[in-house]
């Protein structure tokens, strides 16, 4: 199974509430479903977790999707909930400049990994 796979079944069921519609499901099928914290178990390329979360993870609060366009195209993205939309960068080295213009809540770094997270 390709990573690419394997991650959208499990932002699928970690986003469960945003995507129970599509999967024509219940509210309490996820509400039960969802994780609210959740790290995917691979990393993928920016391309690719952007066609992830255009599938199951809304635009919400000050997360926009279109905002990994702004991400070196050789970043590694691994997608998260922390309640909220989180992601884990590595790869490459991000700025403060880049995750402001990103919109993003928190921006932190621990040996080379980026942590940027929406409210």
């Amino acid at each position: 199974m390709k990573n690419i796979d394997i991650v959208s079944q499990e932002v699928q069921r970690a986003y469960a509430d945003d995507n129970y519609i599509a999967q024509d499901k219940s509210l309490s099928w996820a509400i039960a479903t969802r994780q609210l914290m959740f790290r995917a178990s691979k990393a993928l390329s920016v391309k690719q977790a952007i066609q992830v979360l255009q599938r199951f993870v809304s635009n919400s609060n000050d997360f926009a999707v279109a905002a990994l366009e702004l991400l070196p195209k050789t970043a590694k993205v691994t997608l998260a909930r922390e309640y909220s939309v989180c992601l884990y960068i590595s790869g490459v080295t991000l700025t403060q400049e880049i995750a402001k213009k990103m919109q993003v809540n928190e921006f932190s770094e621990e040996n080379g990994e980026y942590r940027l997270w929406w409210d």
